[in-house]
């Protein structure tokens, strides 16, 4: 039977039933209830951030202290996601996949989309739509890390610690870390505080310091 790159909702719903009943009923409570709730600045914030973090901490592989979900977040089942301490998915922020690594101190703007499966096209004698998924990339945020708005993330991609992904960026590659990247695909721009590669002056950021 064909997979499909994005699963119904219902149809994942009843897959959680593997894992547990009590795990399809917290799925059930988020994605019909807690996904609705009040955001930061609006009346009720602090019973829809509250409802939405007890719901997560049993959907997903792990979840560090001090994490906020902003309303209107779609991780799918969230089996293989781990979100470390003081990190945030920002509202409307989209995981379309299964195995997700988000470090600790990691803000993410609105609208965040995260991809770590993607369909394979590699049978030129068969429609794409028939050839069902390739096999996942992992996706790796380290820590201290800055995703901004509308940012899309492609499979396979390590974000490294202390950089920072400009709004609407399409990130393709790797990212080093201390690097400020942007554009489509993304490129990096600078390195944080610090001189870029082509002119380094008196300083040098911590990749140049590491290569030398």
């Amino acid at each position: 039977m064909r997979q499909v790159l994005v699963e119904r909702p219902l149809a994942a719903y009843f897959k959680l039933f593997r894992f547990g009943l009590l795990r399809a009923l917290w799925y059930f409570v988020y994605y019909t209830v807690a996904i609705r709730l009040p955001m930061p600045g609006m009346p009720g914030a602090v019973v829809g951030h509250w409802v939405r973090l007890l719901c997560v901490k049993h959907l997903f592989k792990q979840c560090g202290e001090g994490v906020r979900i902003a309303g209107n977040v779609r991780f799918g089942t969230g089996v293989n996601l781990e979100i470390g301490n003081n990190s945030n998915l920002g509202f409307g922020c989209r995981i379309i996949g299964r195995d997700l690594s988000i470090g600790d101190d990691v803000m993410m703007g609105p609208d965040v989309l995260i991809i770590t499966e993607n369909h394979d096209t590699s049978d030129t004698s068969k429609a794409m739509i028939q050839q069902g998924q390739a096999a996942g990339k992992a996706v790796r945020i380290r820590d201290d890390v800055w995703i901004g708005a509308r940012v899309i993330v492609l499979p396979g991609v390590e974000i490294g610690e202390h950089s920072i992904v400009g709004a609407g960026s399409v990130v393709t590659k790797s990212v080093p870390q201390y690097a400020v990247v942007g554009g489509n695909p993304a490129k990096v721009l600078k390195y944080r505080g610090v001189c870029s590669r082509s002119d380094r002056g008196e300083k040098s950021c911590p990749t140049c310091l590491r290569d030398e």
